[in-house]
Order: structure tokens, then sequence, then C-alpha cells
């Protein structure tokens, strides 16, 4: 399978370095786009990719709500569907969904979880900032490595918050924040896959009021964790 790609457009008038630095340009949008909005071959191998990555941090953030029993499990932003199988073995009995604005994210979901999907598992197209979901409809909304992408993450933590039945949780999970140690390696990645960092605070800060927060950092490793409690 021919794995290269063709780009076209105008050379007149460009030097070889001007034509070599927009051929630059070109490739880094499209690779910051399988991130936030996977599509394709190259999209598939990402999201398999992310789910062996994010496999561990994903394990270590649901251990957070070992004491809770969720019985409706939404996951925002589910890319490859990696915290889905997670939570499906931490909490066999609880109905899963999962919400992505890629359609090829789902696709590759129903492919790769196709055992999930017969036991109940629900594939919605949709963005994080505009969940088509009726209010306190779920027990436990959680996302992993996907906030950072939206839109409007004060927005998309509110509507999280929304669907989550009081007394429930709102989880977020990332395997970076503001760190001095890591400043040049979150710079970078930022850089490369076109996104924000905030820090624990900052998330809290955007949730609305009404939720009891709490907050679980591994600092050697840069990862955090928050759970909003809605009352």
């Amino acid at each position: 399978m021919n794995r290269y790609r063709s780009y076209q457009f105008d050379t007149i008038g460009f030097s070889d370095r001007d034509i070599v630095s927009r051929l630059h340009c070109v490739y880094m949008n499209e690779q910051r786009s399988q991130y936030s909005r996977p599509v394709g071959e190259d999209g598939d191998n990402v999201m398999r990719s992310m789910n062996e990555h994010h496999r561990d941090l994903t394990e270590w953030g649901l251990s957070k709500l070992c004491d809770e029993l969720p019985l409706s499990i939404l996951d925002v932003g589910c890319g490859g569907g990696g915290g889905l199988r997670v939570a499906h073995q931490l909490w066999p009995g609880a109905s899963l969904t999962g919400l992505d604005i890629s359609q090829d994210a789902l696709a590759f979901c129903r492919r790769e979880h196709k055992d999930l999907v017969e036991k109940g598992l629900e594939l919605v197209e949709g963005s994080a900032t505009d969940l088509p979901f009726d209010d306190m409809s779920f027990d436990l909304v959680m996302s992993f490595e996907s906030f950072f992408f939206w839109d409007d993450i004060g927005s998309g933590i509110g509507e999280m918050a929304r669907v989550t039945r009081q007394g429930g949780s709102v989880l977020i999970c990332s395997e970076a924040y503001p760190h001095p140690d890591f400043k040049e390696r979150n710079e970078e990645n930022a850089r490369l896959h076109g996104f924000t960092l905030h820090s624990p605070e900052d998330l809290i800060a955007m949730a609305p009021h009404g939720s009891i927060p709490r907050t679980y950092l591994i600092e050697e490793r840069n990862w955090m964790t928050v759970i909003l409690r809605k009352l």
C-alpha cells in the first residue's frame, strides 16, 4: 500500500526553501488534526497507539473512583475507545456511551470493540461543547487526553456537569499539565499538536458551581486527574 502523500499547490515565485516550508506546514497541520479529529488509516494508527499509550493513565485515573458503582458511563472524546474498555473492566454491569466528533473514530471503536457494542455500547457523534444528551443522564462522565482540543474548555466542562446525575462524578484525566520539570517537553508537544495545557486549578475554576473538586497528581510523570463530585 502506498503510504506517501502527494500535495499540490502553485510553486511559481517560491524558492525551494519556501516550498519546503509550505510542505512542512501542510504536513504538521495534517498531523495535528489526526489527534483532534482522526481520519482514515493514519487516524486508525493514531487511535491504536493512543489506546496503548494511555492505558496506564486511564487505569490510574479511574482507580480514584474505585469506591463508586456507576450504572451509566459517558466517555467524552472517546477516540479509540481505550477509556471505555477500561471502564467496562472496572464496572462490567454499567451501560457505556462513547461520544466523539470524528466519524472515523466511532467507526474504529465499532471495529475494535465489537464485543462491547454487542453488549450495548452506544457510540454517538457530537461535540463536547454541545452534548446531545438530557440533563442528569449519566452517573460518570469522563474524558481522557481530550479537553485541550475542545473549542471552549469551560463550555465542555459545563456540559459534562450538566449531563451528570446528582451524586455522580465528572472525571478529566491528562498526562500533561504545566510543570517546570516538563516545560520543554510540554511546550514542544503543545506546538506540534496545536493545544494549550491547563493546570488542575484552571479546570476547577472553569467548573460550574455545585460540585466538590478533588485533584490527584503523579508529579514525576506529569499526570493529573481532576474529579468533580456533583452535589
